[in-house]
């Protein structure tokens, strides 16, 4: 769902949902009309769940500067934030053998996460294997959902590729 909305010092928008969750939405370019604002839907994940729906309290203190952002913000609580995208994978559900679809043929991680925040799969890349079309083999997990991630080795800006499967018999 769809709370509250503040404008963070980084000049992103970034929205909570009602209680009890560990994600944020964030739309990336509020200044610009529809599709290009960049809006990601749990683009950003907390390090722990949110019991109340609320927003940190974020006070302008630069009003009178020319540049009121600081893009440099690269940190909340300690730890790196990274920005969640949407990732292709299929067949979903799956039984055995599932396609990933690595973004713009980058070389990096895919770790897969039970529903308990388990890590059940961690493949790392050193090579050309991840470009393109990857296929995992899932038959080893059971009946349940998961959540498959790819992390690429050179991640600047700090991206994280997402999709949520389900696994069946």
């Amino acid at each position: 769902t769809f709370f509250l909305m503040a404008l963070a010092p980084d000049c992103k928008i970034y929205m909570c949902s009602g209680s009890s969750t560990n994600t944020y939405h964030v739309i990336n370019k509020p200044n610009e009309k529809g599709t290009a604002c960049d809006f990601v839907q749990h683009g950003i994940r907390l390090p722990f769940t949110s019991s109340v729906a609320a927003m940190p309290y974020y006070p302008r203190f630069r009003v009178d500067d020319n540049e009121k952002c600081d893009p440099t913000i690269t940190s909340i609580f300690g730890d790196h934030v990274y920005y969640r995208r949407d990732m292709t994978v299929y067949p979903n559900p799956v039984r055995d053998i599932l396609n990933v679809e690595v973004p713009e043929g980058k070389k990096g991680r895919i770790v897969v996460f039970d529903m308990q925040g388990q890590l059940v799969y961690d493949d790392r890349c050193p090579d050309d294997k991840c470009r393109g079309l990857v296929k995992i083999d899932l038959s080893i997990l059971t009946v349940g959902t998961y959540s498959v991630e790819f992390l690429p080795e050179d991640n600047s800006k700090r991206l994280i590729y997402t999709s949520q499967i389900v696994k069946v018999e």
